[in-house]
């Protein structure tokens, strides 16, 4: 399960050209769940629907796809379903009295193409891309033994998380793809200490009225920090391709995402401003 998108790796290039580092972060389940790993995504189920998510993307993706396993139709009642980021809610429809409140989700809004959890793997997996910003209707119907894809929200759309500081940040080496020796900086998290919580909300109904109604409440959070350069992000390259390279993706993994950090934003950057912070690392790292 390696990613192969060609698109987006074309895309990745062109950011190479500005940047040499990228940030990594790894994912967890609420331990209370009910979540299982199937083929590196995330599986909630029960006895009528089944739920995948995956989150690789730059600023991570919160992308699922609803299955309806039952012999009747499943609603979707999006109007009164979120996905929450840390303290922040967002809802996946707003009406047309409430249309202001999309100039505040401006960050968080994903246009991009459409990820598919269970299909389609890649560097960004998907079919076209969206021209809507929210979702155009309150209530999806999801046929009998059929499914629905759903990517609306960016999970972590910031610059670059900053780590410098953390007393407990280790650094060991590695070889990028083409053997150089590089820095790579890491930093594991529970929930207690985690810097992004983040939870699916949704609302469903067998019934169209929604007279009866049940919750799928997913929960999950950032587990592991790693900070490297792009040369080892990527890894060796596999095989050539018409505008580029295929390569290995050393740290792909469907429920990590990543985003990319400008040199002077960089763990590697700043420790040579600040080498103190350097040898901490190495010294926990060794421990």
């Amino acid at each position: 399960m390696k990613p192969l998108c060609i698109a987006l790796l074309a895309a990745t290039m062109l950011f190479g050209c500005r940047t040499k580092y990228v940030q990594v972060f790894e994912t967890a389940p609420y331990p209370d769940n009910r979540m299982r790993a199937v083929d590196g995504d995330y599986v909630y189920e029960n006895d009528s629907m089944r739920v995948t998510y995956a989150f690789w993307g730059i600023d991570g993706v919160m992308a699922m796809t609803i299955e309806n396993k039952s012999d009747h139709d499943l609603y979707v009642d999006w109007g009164r379903s979120a996905c929450i980021m840390n303290k922040t809610q967002l809802s996946y429809w707003v009406d047309e009295m409430h249309k202001d409140k999309v100039s505040y989700y401006r960050n968080y809004v994903y246009t991009g193409p459409t990820v598919i959890p269970g299909k389609a793997k890649g560097e960004v997996s998907g079919v076209p891309i969206r021209t809507k910003t929210m979702k155009d209707v309150r209530l999806s119907k999801i046929p009998a033994k059929q499914s629905l894809a759903e990517s609306a929200f960016y999970l972590f759309p910031i610059e670059h998380y900053n780590e410098i500081d953390n007393p407990n940040l280790t650094v060991k080496k590695s070889s990028d793809g083409k053997g150089k020796k590089v820095d790579v900086w890491e930093k594991t998290y529970n929930m207690d200490s985690s810097p992004l919580m983040f939870r699916n909300y949704m609302v469903l109904s067998y019934h169209d009225d929604l007279t009866e109604h049940f919750v799928v409440d997913n929960g999950f959070y950032v587990s592991k920090f790693t900070e490297t350069t792009q040369g080892d992000f990527h890894g060796k390259p596999k095989k050539k391709t018409i505008n580029n390279f295929d390569y290995e993706m050393t740290y792909y993994k469907p429920v990590a995402f990543y985003k990319y950090v400008p040199k002077r934003l960089s763990l590697d950057d700043l420790k040579h401003k600040n080498p103190e912070k350097a040898q901490e690392g190495r010294q926990q790292a060794a421990k």
